[in-house]
């Protein structure tokens, strides 16, 4: 997978304590019976995952990196939400704080 130590950890009210990590974020899904693997932003684990974890690809654009942070812990908050629902929050969001000055630190 890519990842190496944890940079932050928290836990959601339900679920597990969440590790969030940087490395090769993919997604797996199986079409036509064959498993396919594609590149993507970030990933969120279930909630009732043992040892669940969030892996963010640390080669994002500040603003994509910000969006796919929120996005991704949202994820591990409202596990219920869909995509189409956690996305458009989620750039609200990093849009907002971007907005106002806030930026990752060097």
């Amino acid at each position: 997978m890519g990842v190496k130590k944890p940079v932050f950890s928290f836990k959601p009210p339900h679920g597990n304590k969440y590790k969030v990590y940087y490395g090769k974020a993919q997604f797996s899904y199986k079409r036509n019976g064959k498993k396919q693997t594609i590149p993507v932003c970030g990933v969120c684990d279930a909630p009732d995952s043992t040892n669940p974890k969030i892996i963010i690809d640390p080669n994002l654009t500040k603003r994509v990196e910000l969006a796919t942070i929120v996005e991704e812990i949202c994820h591990a908050f409202l596990w219920n939400l869909k995509e189409k629902e956690v996305r458009p929050f989620a750039k609200t969001v990093a849009k907002f704080l971007s907005e106002q000055g806030w930026e990752k630190k060097p």
